[in-house]
């Protein structure tokens, strides 16, 4: 049976929802996230709780910047959905995920890229101009749009 999830957040803490849906007509997803949503909104337990945005972030496992990005995203609360870019030698390995990073960036081959619900946010340097600024919280929790990312 399909399951899919639902993160909810209230501040910086962090709520999983997972729920399955029974009707085989449409592939088992009768009703989507959004009717999820607005059943727990209803919910005491949940009230108050927003969709968390989907944070996805290309990354090589030795890269000091990808895991400097993690660190300050994991401090932050969010979970962060990992692409690994392979890498042999210092040279980025020209797999599926590779190209998919480059052209979702724009041309962009360096990692960490990050996204946030499909939108691109940038690299590491641009995550730490956003928190700096006091900007980053309001991203992640869906309150404020993406910047265009400054290269």
């Amino acid at each position: 049976m399909p399951t899919d999830e639902l993160i909810l957040h209230k501040g910086n803490g962090l709520r999983r929802i997972v729920f399955r849906a029974d009707s085989a007509d449409d592939g088992g997803n009768a009703y989507g996230v959004a009717f999820v949503h607005e059943v727990l909104s209803r919910n005491r337990v949940t009230k108050g709780f927003a969709p968390m945005p989907r944070i996805e972030i290309y990354s090589s496992p030795l890269c000091p910047f990808c895991w400097q990005a993690r660190w300050l995203l994991r401090r932050k609360g969010v979970e962060v959905h990992k692409i690994p870019i392979r890498m042999y030698l210092g040279v980025k390995l020209p797999t599926r995920a590779f190209r998919e990073m480059v052209e979702r960036s724009g041309g962009d081959t360096t990692v960490p890229q990050i996204f946030v619900d499909g939108v691109y946010l940038g690299t590491e340097e641009h995550l730490a101009r956003l928190e700096a600024a006091g900007q980053l919280d309001g991203i992640l929790s869906g309150q404020r749009p993406v910047p265009t990312p400054k290269h």
